[in-house]
């Protein structure tokens, strides 16, 4: 309970109000700090980055904008967002109602009983509403229905309300568009006395009840009739202190409010006194007045009830329909959560047995395979000790003696540059230039660029595979293109993030931890000669994993060694289904000499976001035209989403959709930019007739 200036642990307690309303999260926006003198403001430069709060507390999720909310704090540790703080816990703050300064204690009573006070989303009642004299009250409050009115309680006890002692610093509050709230720690707790709030009518049959027992109010006597005798026995009655209820607390209530009372009966007196000797002196009424019995009271009772009785069975009714609705509500959404989770299940079943399969393959293949491992070894082992290699060195000649300046090949190291940072609308222009400048068509600059921010590893083939290569790291890296070649020891994944023979990183991985480190910085990485690996057993599930889980700056793309078939029969099932084929010799030949390739502009680099936000309705389209187009399983919904919002940085809506339904869906066939892009190993740039518009 956050009922100090800390909670019980000493973690800082902030109050601020909700930005919008969510069914899963929110944001709150702080407004200040509780310290032991009062609230201290903070500046939104605390919470970077845009001085919000990251909250998924069902206490304040579904709340409207502007619920406000005491809440506690700490380091958001959940993946990269616009928040660093994420709250621990939540409360809703006591709010100060002047109610008795602003309006007197009558409409007081008439806005705590019938109109009820105004208290927008918040859910908790929480109500103070002060005193002059240094005490006030929090009374148990509830809701008047659906709406943000709040009444007494029927549980609290009207002849009787408790009055406690104020913090002797006062309240504390703050402020937020115009209500004010209490700083913790500051609510009172010392009952010090006890206020009457019951209606003028209530109360005044409470004063009959107790003067019928001493006095004569038969017809006709004096007593009989309200006047100034009245009104000094109801004086006399409470200067003695004569009980009039037996519980605790209610004869101090009802002495205070009778000073209220008397004030307002002394001035009226006068002229209730007449209304009174008409009245009686009356025949008529006066018989009427005797003849009413104790049965005609309880008839009279009972035709009361019955007036009222439609009007509280329908409201009963009411709100029973609404929470059967609410019910039937959570039942549907039940029942759709266990279909979804039945269908996980089967899934994670056949995708379970696929990989004890596979492994069980793996495992028969592995074995025939170490034994030719270990025999290649003892055969390299005999032609070292043969040629004399690993033996200490004789003298060499000085003619033979050279000095390696390179730890790796210099042709696979990264080029450093820092290049001008370009933004995601300005890419498209750039890359355009690029492909001029290189000889290239913009279709093919375009289907990598788009490849590679979505998340996919394309595959490059053709006599111009460099030059295209060259051409999209000056672009997005500012030249900057890690390489790393494969060959047939390539077995896994895990050759790809570690040197099989010496255990140490590979170029690959160190490319993975930098773009982790800095998200700022595009990273760009190239796996040479692809088709030199084993890839039948792995590379096609490495692809959903490395999806999933890289860094959004990490591009990859693939080359194959030359010559290769465009369209493999098995490059599908290996995971090799994205290619752009860079066939234009004759075209790159011309720029290199007319336009200076990687010298006719600077390069550049994207900064960050490299990919643009799909909206919901956006998402809701694309996944719509998937299913009736192709089958959705494994994450070729996430990849259809991915591979349509970095299309969008270069195509409209429709054609941007088109292009990501004919890349993940061997079904969706259709013409895009001049090409057949339904299966899905058919995506091919050629170039190769571009020599004179190049020229």
């Amino acid at each position: 309970m956050l009922r100090r200036e800390t909670d019980l642990v000493g973690n800082d307690i902030y109050i601020g109000e909700t930005m919008f309303e969510n069914s899963n999260v929110t944001r709150l926006i702080p407004y200040a700090v509780a310290r032991p003198e009062g609230w201290l403001q903070t500046e939104r430069s605390q919470f970077p980055e845009e001085g919000c709060v990251f909250s998924v507390d069902p206490k304040v999720v579904r709340k409207p904008q502007g619920h406000v909310v005491l809440f506690t704090m700490e380091v958001n540790s959940r993946s990269p967002g616009r928040d660093r703080y994420i709250t621990v816990e939540t409360e809703e703050p006591y709010e100060i109602f002047d109610l008795l300064n602003e309006s007197g204690p009558v409409e007081l009573r008439n806005t705590l009983i019938d109109k009820g006070v105004r208290r927008y989303s918040q859910e908790e009642p929480r109500i103070i509403i002060p005193f002059s004299d240094g005490k006030c009250a929090f009374p148990r409050m509830q809701r008047i229905g659906t709406a943000p009115a709040w009444t007494l309680s029927y549980q609290e006890e009207l002849d009787r309300v408790g009055l406690y002692a104020t913090h002797q610093d006062g309240f504390g509050w703050i402020e937020i568009e115009g209500r004010k709230f209490v700083l913790p720690g500051r609510q009172p707790k010392d009952l010090v006395g006890w206020v009457n709030w019951q209606k003028d009518g209530e109360f005044l049959q409470v004063l009959l009840k107790r003067i019928r027992k001493s006095a004569n109010l038969r017809p006709g006597t004096d007593d009989f009739k309200l006047n100034d005798q009245t009104v000094r026995r109801l004086t006399a009655l409470y200067r003695d202190a004569d009980i009039i209820n037996d519980h605790e607390g209610a004869n101090v209530a009802a002495l205070e409010r009778l000073g209220e009372f008397l004030s307002k009966l002394s001035s009226e007196t006068t002229a209730v006194a007449e209304i009174v000797d008409a009245l009686l002196n009356h025949t008529d009424i006066l018989q009427r007045l005797i003849e009413v019995s104790e049965e005609e009271m309880n008839a009279l009772r009972l035709r009361e009830i019955e007036r009222v009785r439609p009007e509280i069975v329908r409201q009963v009714e009411e709100e029973i329909s609404d929470r059967r609705t609410a019910l039937d509500t959570l039942r549907t959404d039940a029942a759709q959560i266990e279909q979804e989770l039945s269908r996980k299940s089967d899934e994670l079943n056949r995708v379970e047995g696929l990989v004890e399969g596979g492994l069980a393959t793996l495992r028969t293949g592995l074995g025939a395979f170490a034994i030719d491992i270990r025999e290649t070894g003892r055969i390299l082992s005999e032609v070292k000790e043969f040629a004399g290699v690993g033996r200490e060195a004789t003298t060499p000649s000085p003619t033979l003696t050279t000095t390696v300046a390179f730890a790796a090949a210099p042709w696979t190291m990264d080029v450093s540059s820092p290049g001008l940072p370009i933004s995601l609308d300005e890419l498209p222009a750039r890359a355009r230039a690029a492909s001029k400048a290189f000889g290239l068509t913009e279709d093919q600059i375009r289907r990598l660029d788009i490849f590679c921010r979505a998340g996919e590893i394309p595959r490059i083939s053709g006599d111009s595979a460099e030059r295209l290569l060259d051409g999209y790291a000056g672009v997005v890296a500012s030249g900057h293109l890690v390489r790393m070649p494969l060959d047939p020891t390539t077995l896994g994944p895990n050759d790809l993030w570690r040197q099989s023979s010496t255990g140490a990183p590979t170029p690959f991985a160190e490319a993975w931890t930098a773009a982790v480190e800095d998200p700022a910085k595009v990273r760009l990485v190239c796996l040479d000669d692809l088709d030199r690996a084993s890839l039948s057993d792995w590379f096609g599930r490495f692809q959903i994993l490395f999806r999933a889980k890289r860094p959004a700056n990490l591009l990859v793309v693939a080359t194959l060694s030359p010559p290769i078939a465009a369209n493999s029969d098995d490059k599908s099932a290996q995971g090799l289904d994205t290619q752009v084929i860079a066939n234009g010799a004759r075209a790159s030949f011309a720029a290199a000499v007319m336009k200076g390739g990687a010298n006719a502009s600077p390069p550049s680099h994207v900064e960050s976001p490299i990919l643009r936000i799909v909206g919901a309705e956006e998402r809701k389209t694309l996944l719509e035209k998937l299913h009736t187009a192709a089958d959705c399983g494994g994450d070729v919904g996430l990849r259809l989403v991915a591979i349509y919002a970095a299309a969008r940085s270069w195509l409209d809506e429709d054609p941007a959709s088109e292009f990501a339904l004919s890349t993940v869906s061997k079904k969706a066939g259709s013409k895009i930019g001049g090409q057949s892009g339904g299966a899905i190993g058919g995506l091919a740039a050629n170039a190769q007739n571009d020599w004179k518009r190049t020229s």
